[in-house]
């Protein structure tokens, strides 16, 4: 008996929670949720938190989804799709601390789905589609660890959304997420070709610094991953390459400051005066992009003040 009356509630909800007919058909790209259906939404996630437990979650997630979407004779309903993407979004906490898994293949199926439409297609609605599906990988990638999901279509589907301004921060933010907890996935030599376009290619854009250090923080995970040197540092030239004849600038500068003042950079370890040097540059330079400066305090996490003693560090 609770189980109907839990589940009917969950499907009025739902539907509830879904955008109007008026709004859906607004194709602009700077289209985004009317205020009072994120408030209601808001207003709503304690409330599937607590029918997915008490329906539990295996049993949550299979009301969700069910494969007719993708039916080559039915048009894929997406009011429905964005809807039940962020039911499964809010959720997730419970579904991962239960040990639950689901069908991913259905968020991949959308992944494929929305990656074969041209990109002057993705407007209005469809960006929030967009954004949803990203969101849900984010919030999934420590299952996405577990699956042996072949990682490409993941790559290009959060590197295209990157790119639209609806979807940048989810795309962000899922592509760190994924870094830090589908490493196997991720870290496949053939997905670093990926890594590096996205990375080159952030000069181009205009990104709010919080994507970009998600994004570069990403690429610094994958590039400390690899394990042949020689390798990884022509990564990372590659990346930093547009920049240094600005960086090489900045550093002689700084090294003949440190010499002028105490005569010898020798007399401080290495690993103190190469930290040191990044921090300088990365807080005094205007002529290298965002990104590059990101990429730098990044290396300089990996080399720290290893091997220092704390008065040399602090003194920096």
């Amino acid at each position: 008996m609770f189980f109907s009356v839990f589940s009917a509630l969950l499907d009025a909800l739902l539907l509830r929670a879904q955008l109007d007919e008026s709004t859906f058909s607004d194709e602009s790209r700077t289209f985004d949720l009317p205020d009072g259906l994120v408030q209601f939404r808001m207003n709503l996630v304690e409330l599937l938190v607590d029918i997915c437990q008490l329906l539990q979650p295996a049993t949550f997630v299979q009301k969700l989804f069910f494969s007719g979407w993708f039916s080559t004779n039915v048009a894929i309903p997406w009011k429905e799709v964005e809807i039940k993407l962020f039911a499964l979004n809010v959720v997730s906490d419970v579904v991962l601390q239960g040990g639950q898994t689901f069908d991913f293949s259905v968020v991949m199926q959308l992944v494929t789905v929305l990656s074969s439409w041209p990109s002057d297609d993705l407007k209005g609605f469809m960006c929030i589609v967009y954004r949803s599906v990203a969101d849900v990988i984010g919030s999934y990638s420590k299952l996405i660890s577990t699956l042996e999901t072949n990682a490409r279509p993941l790559l290009l589907f959060l590197a295209a959304g990157i790119s639209e301004p609806l979807s940048s921060n989810a795309c962000a933010s899922a592509l760190r997420k994924l870094c830090e907890d589908a490493s196997a996935v991720m870290y496949e030599p053939s997905n670093l070709d990926i890594f590096m376009w996205i990375g080159e290619a952030l000069e181009k854009k205009c990104l709010p610094l919080e994507d970009e250090e998600e994004v570069v923080t990403a690429i610094s995970q994958v590039l400390g991953y690899v394990s042949n040197k020689e390798l990884q540092n022509n990564l990372l030239s590659k990346l930093l390459s547009s920049s240094y004849d600005a960086i090489g600038k900045l550093v002689s500068f700084f090294l003949q400051y440190l010499v002028y003042y105490y005569g010898s950079v020798l007399i401080f370890p290495f690993g103190v005066v190469a930290s040191s040097c990044i921090n300088w540059v990365v807080q005094n330079s205007s002529m290298i992009h965002r990104s590059k400066l990101l990429a730098l305090k990044s290396l300089n996490q990996e080399i720290g003040c290893k091997g220092a003693n704390k008065k040399s560090c602090d003194f920096f």
